[in-house]
Order: structure tokens, then C-alpha cells, then sequence
């Protein structure tokens, strides 16, 4: 894909509010495309203080295409739990699940007449240093299906199955 070949080995200094939310800094006015997609991270911590056991949701648009430029979006639903505090009470585990989901199912060139459907899922945690204020490591997995419908109905639906492993860590 294109967006990942662009993306490939870039680093990408951003910001994260105590709610979780993120921010690109300036960086003389260009975009990456690994930026581009980590300023648009929705909040991931509800703003009011939580306790053990808390559950929340956050849902946010999710560009889909093989191109930095998107032709399409999904709709990412995440359902957060804060599971536990370490024994010393200064790490926070939360797990995360989601679904993603396609916002409709257009054509993918505007020529072509081919339709995608692509819907997927989401899992994962995020550790918290309470003492510090920030999050230390989240991992997360993307597993998505899509059907590639061609304007032939005489060609098969040829299916796309895409696992994204994404790890976060602050040194």
C-alpha cells in the first residue's frame, strides 16, 4: 500500500493531553502520513476521575484507502475498561475492544464501478504511569476483512483479510 510505504521508518513527535488526546506539533508545514493519522487519535481517558472497573467508549473517523489521500473513511467505535491498579497503586492497566466499520460501501474510482465493504475489529491495553501522568505502553491489533464486490458480476468477490499491530511505548 502506498500510505504504508510512505510511512514506513518514520518517527512522529506528537503531544498527548491527560485525556489521551494528541496533537502534531508544527512541523513547518508538513504533514506525514503516520501524522496525519496520529492527530486525528481521539481522547482515550474520560476527562472526570475513574476507579477500577470504570468502562467508557470513544468513537473517531479512520481514513481507509491504499493512498495518503483517502477515498473513503470507517467509523472506529473503542470500548475502554480500566481493569486494575498495580500493587504500589502507581500503574494503571486498561484493555481495549472496538469495531470498525465502513461508513458506506462506494465505489472505489469513480470509473470503475467496484464497491469495498470492510469492517474489522480492535484489542488491546494501555499501561499508565500515574505518577508521571502519562501513558508508558499500548499496544493494540487491527484485524480487518474486506470484500472487493467488482462492477463484473461475472468476476469473483475477492476477499482482503489485513492485521495492523501497532506498539507504543514512551523512553
Amino acid at each position: 500500500l502506498a500510505w504504508a510505504a510512505a510511512a514506513a521508518g518514520q518517527r512522529v513527535r506528537f503531544r498527548v493531553a491527560t485525556d489521551g488526546s494528541t496533537s502534531v506539533p508544527d512541523q513547518k508545514g508538513r504533514m506525514t502520513p503516520a501524522g496525519a493519522i496520529v492527530s486525528q487519535m481521539p481522547a482515550t481517558l474520560p476527562r472526570k476521575p475513574i476507579v477500577p472497573g470504570a468502562t467508557w467508549s470513544s468513537t473517531m473517523k479512520v481514513p481507509l484507502a491504499s493512498s495518503v489521500d483517502p477515498k473513503g473513511t470507517s467509523t472506529l467505535t473503542a470500548y475502554f475498561s480500566f481493569d486494575s491498579l498495580s500493587k504500589s497503586g502507581e500503574l494503571a492497566f486498561l484493555s481495549i475492544r472496538g469495531r470498525l466499520i465502513r461508513a458506506d460501501a462506494g465505489p472505489l474510482e469513480p470509473t470503475a464501478g467496484s464497491t469495498v465493504e470492510t469492517s474489522g475489529t480492535v484489542t488491546g491495553y494501555v499501561l499508565i504511569d500515574r505518577r508521571r501522568g502519562w501513558i508508558t505502553d499500548a499496544r493494540t491489533t487491527f484485524s480487518l476483512m474486506s470484500l472487493v464486490r467488482p462492477a463484473d458480476p461475472r468476476k469473483p468477490v475477492i476477499r482482503v483479510r489485513m492485521t495492523i499491530s501497532q506498539w507504543m511505548r514512551a523512553s
